[in-house]
């Protein structure tokens, strides 16, 4: 009997481990507006630790019934500053908010997160959890989220991020190119830095204006000033007997100026894709996105 209850009681100890590892690991979790069960907590734990130890970033998740008077993009950015999120030198990582207060959602990115999740991606994303969201599946639009983290940093890291850009003749965004993921601000630059390439851009463009002037006044050493137009007409070319003028008709063209397209998600981005880049209060670089769910 002494035996059997030892074996019954290591088969609970092994069944709560993910439960205890969960609730001692990084608060990657944080549901401060109660809308997941402690066992969705838990599975959600798992399954972030997996794109966190597959890919060398963090990844959080954060529910709020309040965002204090902020906006969903600046409430995510501070909570991530704030409490110490990102891996590595550069702070990687992507943090989700959920907000009650006005069904605000955004998503925050940081180091090379920015480039991993570009403008395009994120409104991917979006596309994909705001129906979650809008239909109070919490827990079904994080898993989501986090499986959507996965295939976004695979094909990153393998050299191929998925982006896109609005090109010429296309009404919507197309796939684009690693080149196109290009626009992160560096923030590692200080005052004097910046100044010394302020002044060096400013030199080569004057040498580079000097010498194409030098050049163009080299070519018009033939020009001599004239005292009329006589020399440039040919002879015997024009004779003007009468002038007069007649108005014939006139007619408007008017042109309806487009109406904005109009998308649950709001996110920057140019017409080559890549990533928009802003500052926290804190001034660390974010890029990102937010919207209404």
């Amino acid at each position: 009997m002494k035996r059997i209850t030892i074996c019954l009681l290591l088969a609970a100890l092994i069944l709560c481990l993910p439960l205890a590892v969960g609730a001692e690991g990084p608060d990657r979790i944080v549901d401060n507006a109660d809308l997941l069960t402690s066992a969705e907590e838990a599975a959600l734990w798992e399954l972030a630790s997996a794109v966190v130890d597959q890919y060398v970033i963090d990844v959080v998740i954060v529910t709020t019934n309040t965002l204090d008077g902020k906006t969903a993009e600046s409430y995510a950015d501070d909570f991530f500053d704030d409490h110490g999120y990102g891996a590595g030198d550069d702070f990687s990582g992507v943090l989700l908010l959920v907000s009650m207060e006005d069904r605000d959602w955004a998503i925050s990115t940081s180091g090379e997160a920015i480039y991993a999740l570009t403008d395009y991606g994120i409104g991917l994303i979006a596309d994909q959890i705001v129906p979650y969201l809008s239909a109070g599946e919490y827990y079904a639009a994080f898993e989501m989220f986090l499986a959507e983290l996965d295939v976004y940093f695979n094909v990153y890291r393998n050299g191929d991020p998925i982006d896109g850009g609005f090109y010429e003749g296309s009404a919507s965004y197309q796939p684009g190119t690693r080149e196109d993921v290009v626009y992160y601000e560096d923030s590692s630059l200080d005052g004097g830095a910046i100044l010394e390439r302020l002044v060096i851009a400013l030199l080569l463009g004057a040498a580079a204006g000097g010498v194409s002037l030098w050049f163009l006044r080299g070519q018009m050493k033939t020009a001599r000033p004239q005292s009329g137009a006589k020399s440039y007409m040919v002879g015997g070319s024009y004779n003007l007997y009468r002038c007069q003028d007649f108005f014939l008709y006139s007619r408007t063209t008017r042109i309806a100026k487009p109406e904005p397209s109009s998308n649950h998600s709001s996110h920057g981005g140019g017409g080559g894709g890549g990533s928009s880049v802003h500052h926290s209060s804190s001034g660390h670089s974010h890029g990102g996105g937010h919207g209404k769910f």
